[in-house]
């Protein structure tokens, strides 16, 4: 009888084992498979090949911040390829809203819609907080509705 418990804990231990080197591989997979995504993004759009130009439009703590200063197409262009990556179906867009303004630069946001799963959600989400070079996250909300997301995203363009 001894000797079957000390078999059966050797065998539970070996499963055990196994079990945490099929988890650990797997999220490792899972990251690497998301950095190839946000890999493939960039490579789009360097594809663009749009020249950007990188200013300092506010100061935070006596720190500068810099964003990229991107007009209303881009921005939009955006959205729709992190939409068509994480599968996600943008419905509309709302037309731009200044929130700041000052002598050079304007604080801008839209409200998108989007249809989709909270899983295609998510990964939208972390392709939006990825990109906060150029994308404003400092007021995003979001609504949650039966049918549809509405999520307003913010970015900074050139004083019209």
């Amino acid at each position: 009888m001894n000797l079957k418990i000390k078999r059966f804990r050797y065998v539970y231990t070996v499963l055990l084992i196994l079990f945490s080197c099929y988890v650990y591989i797997e999220k490792k997979n899972y990251y690497l498979d998301k950095m190839d995504v946000a890999l493939k993004l960039k490579e789009e759009l360097d594809e663009v090949d749009v020249e950007y130009d990188q200013e300092i439009v506010m100061e935070f703590k006596n720190e500068e911040v810099s964003k990229i200063v991107i007009d209303d197409n881009e921005f939009i262009k955006a959205i729709y390829y992190f939409s068509n990556y994480t599968s996600t179906k943008l419905i509309d867009a709302s037309r731009p809203i200044i929130k700041e303004s000052d002598d050079y630069f304007e604080k801008v946001y839209v409200v998108f819609k989007l249809e989709g799963s909270l899983y295609s959600l998510y990964n939208f989400m972390q392709l939006i907080f990825l990109s906060e070079i150029f994308i404003d996250n400092s007021e995003t909300y979001l609504l949650l509705n039966g049918d549809y997301f509405e999520i307003s995203l913010g970015y900074y363009r050139e004083r019209l």
